[in-house]
């Protein structure tokens, strides 16, 4: 992994480099799952009305 910075070229390498990886395999691997479940999201608002929830709604809320 490599970028180009102010400084120079930042370079991951060892520890950091597996450290970025893993950190991106679970976002890929959570963004998959609440993907999958899709339409199938519901939640209980206050007013006892459902609203329906997406994907995008999830995300939002997690970040």
């Amino acid at each position: 992994m490599a970028w180009d910075i102010q400084l120079g070229v930042r370079v991951l390498e060892g520890v950091e480099a597996k450290f970025y990886l893993n950190a991106m395999r679970f976002v890929v691997e959570y963004l998959e799952e609440v993907e999958e479940l899709g339409d199938e999201l519901d939640a209980e608002t206050g007013d006892s009305r459902t609203e329906r929830l997406t994907p995008t709604h999830l995300r939002r809320s997690q970040f």
